[in-house]
C-alpha cells in the first residue's frame, strides 16, 4: 500500500506517481487509485452494513421473543382461568388480575434476560479473538436491549390480559 498525500488541487502529481509506478519494471501489481475520502467512505459503508445486519437480527430476535412471551402469557391465562374468575368474583381490580396473569411470564422473561446477558458476556470473554473494543457491547446498548425486551413483554401481554378482563367469570365458576 502506498499513500500519497497531496492537496486537493494536486491530482496531477498523484497521477504522475501512479503512472511512474505502473510503468516501473518491478512487476508490482497496482490495484487502483483511490482518494482517502473514498477509502473512508468504503469503510463507513462496511460498518453501516454490519450495523444494519445486527439491527435486523435484533429485530427478528425481539419478534420471536414477543411471540414466545405472548404464548406463555396466553397459556398462563388459560390455565389460571378459574383462579382469575374467583378473584374477579371476590372483587379484585383489573390491574390486580393483569398482574396475576403477567407475573409468571415476567419472572421467566427477567430470568431469561439475566441469563442471556451474563451468558453472552461469558461467551465473549472465552473467545480469544474477541478482544477487540467492539467485542463487548457497552452497557447502554445492553440497557437499551433490556428496555426493548421489557416493552415487548408489555405489548405481547396486552391481548391475553384483555381476553382475561373480558371473560365472563360467572359462567367460568359454574363450569
Amino acid at each position: 500500500t502506498l499513500w500519497v498525500r497531496a492537496s486537493p488541487g494536486m491530482n496531477r502529481i498523484v497521477a504522475s506517481v501512479y503512472d511512474a509506478l505502473r510503468n516501473s519494471t518491478t512487476g508490482v501489481p497496482l490495484a487502483d487509485l483511490k482518494s482517502s475520502a473514498e477509502n473512508t467512505e468504503a469503510a463507513t459503508r462496511e460498518v453501516q452494513s454490519l450495523v444494519s445486519i445486527v439491527i435486523l437480527i435484533f429485530a427478528v430476535a425481539l419478534l420471536l421473543a414477543s411471540m414466545g412471551i405472548y404464548g406463555t402469557i396466553a397459556y398462563a391465562a388459560v390455565m389460571r382461568r378459574t383462579e382469575v374468575a374467583v378473584r374477579l368474583a371476590l372483587g379484585a381490580s383489573r390491574l390486580h388480575v393483569a398482574r396475576v396473569v403477567m407475573n409468571e411470564a415476567a419472572g421467566q422473561a427477567a430470568l431469561g434476560l439475566i441469563v442471556g446477558v451474563v451468558g453472552g458476556q461469558l461467551a465473549t470473554a472465552m473467545i480469544p479473538e474477541a478482544t477487540t473494543p467492539l467485542a463487548m457491547p457497552p452497557m447502554d446498548v445492553v440497557m437499551l436491549a433490556a428496555v426493548a425486551f421489557a416493552l415487548a413483554l408489555v405489548i405481547a401481554s396486552v391481548a391475553p390480559v384483555r381476553r382475561v378482563w373480558s371473560m365472563d367469570y360467572s359462567s367460568t365458576l359454574r363450569e
